[in-house]
């Protein structure tokens, strides 16, 4: 039987050797969207020796809630040094649980940016997309508003991915909850 692999999103740069599927890329630029990730960033991946295939998230998410009334124009995640959250990666596609290894451009930062700030009048959910990461570690999650002020919370969990089948059900790690206000911004 013929086997079988895509890949989310479509990049011309991936490549393939026997069951190895290199140069898939966690951006270290991510656009800033509230309530869920932007269309593009999430990589994930299907394999089939057969007529079926079941795409896998090789990521995972970090759920970053601002209350409002504020207006979101950048968020930083940070790991420790040496943590490679973001660059290009390989994955064995024949593997029943897909793990992506990072090789290349790897980053410990990821940036959310947005062109207009993005009004969070009742609050909103913002998600960052991660390589997956095998040991606990603290992450410094920055968010900065419309104005220059900004907050920095700092998240302790081992960050890994689930082989799930859609966006729809994977799981986000929660970041401490951001709270704004027109004259302040405190976080608890």
């Amino acid at each position: 039987a013929e086997s079988y692999i895509a890949a989310y999103p479509y990049d011309e740069a991936l490549t393939v050797s026997g069951t190895t599927l290199s140069g898939v890329e966690v951006k270290a630029q991510q656009p800033l969207v509230a309530g869920s990730f932007a269309q593009g960033v999430n990589p994930s991946l299907a394999y089939a020796a057969g007529d079926e295939l079941i795409f896998r998230n090789l990521c995972a998410l970090i759920r970053i809630p601002v209350i409002g009334p504020v207006k979101v124009k950048k968020i930083v995640v940070t790991a420790p040094a040496g943590a490679a959250i973001a660059g290009k990666g390989t994955v064995d596609v024949s593997s029943e649980s897909p793990a992506l290894s990072m090789k290349e451009n790897q980053s410990n930062v990821i940036t959310l940016t947005t062109e207009e700030a993005v009004d969070a009048v009742d609050g909103a959910d913002f998600y960052a997309v991660i390589a997956p990461q095998t040991a606990s570690a603290s992450y410094d999650i920055e968010v900065i508003l419309e104005d220059g002020t900004s907050q920095v919370q700092t998240l302790v969990t081992e960050l890994t991915r689930a082989g799930l089948k859609s966006a729809e059900q994977m799981t986000a790690y929660d970041a401490p909850v951001f709270y704004g206000s027109a004259n302040c911004y405190i976080g608890k």
